[in-house]
């Protein structure tokens, strides 16, 4: 126990943490979750501290998330193997361990925050890619060859990121786009693809629709960056 003032006796009296189960609403949603309390030794009156209230709120949202928002072991083993990836490779692209993403497979254990927002986020080949560039040397050359050939690799590999677009544009090309971005008070997210779909609706764009093969000779496209 520990000494503490309690609200309700207004007087310093030892107080101890008790723990209970606890439903509140959060988000709509009725939530069951372990609230943490302090109980008066004198009155036996419950009472938090400002700091406790706020533990029990962050308890709240972790049960709402673990509820409303958890990857299935059936979800997890989906990502992983769309990119061909061993448990233990897939551990380390993440920045996890091998026997977490298998305790997570197998269901033994449930993602808690910050792991469930990584495999969230690796379900998207764009950011998976970005991940695997910044730890394939932490996994095997079979390994990294497995993941290179599947097809959701692939496919994030040819369209790269508003970095990779970034790195291939020149100085003046990048500001001409910012300075759009300026005018239009949107994002260069939003500049892009307003000019990839302008493009594509051109006749030049008709020989590509449906069309596995194509010679390359054959057009030369021009992309307009000028600010309208």
């Amino acid at each position: 126990m520990i000494k503490m003032s309690c609200p309700y006796c207004e007087a310093i009296h030892e107080v101890r943490k008790i723990k209970r189960n606890e439903s509140i609403v959060f988000k709509g949603k009725n939530i069951s979750y372990e609230a943490v309390h302090y109980e008066c030794s004198n009155c036996h009156e419950i009472f938090d501290s400002a700091q406790m209230m706020d533990e029990n709120l962050l308890a709240a949202r972790e049960a709402y998330e673990l509820q409303e928002e958890s990857v299935s072991p059936a979800k997890i083993i989906s990502i992983r193997e769309s990119y061909n990836a061993s448990q233990k490779a897939f551990g380390l692209i993440l920045g996890m361990g091998e026997l977490t993403i298998n305790s997570y497979e197998q269901g033994k254990s449930i993602p808690m925050s910050s792991n469930r927002l990584l495999l969230h986020l690796s379900e998207n080949p764009l950011i998976f890619f970005e991940m695997y560039e910044r730890n394939k040397n932490k996994i095997g050359a079979i390994q990294r060859e497995r993941i290179e050939s599947s097809e959701a690799f692939k496919k994030c590999n040819k369209w790269g990121g508003l970095e990779s677009l970034y790195n291939h544009l020149t100085d003046s090309e990048r500001q001409i786009i910012e300075n759009r971005t300026d005018v239009s008070e949107t994002s260069v997210t939003h500049i892009v693809t307003t000019m990839v779909r302008n493009e594509i609706d051109k006749p030049s764009f008709e020989i590509y629709a449906g069309s596995e093969e194509i010679d390359s000779g054959k057009f030369e496209t021009k992309t307009d960056l000028g600010v309208a």
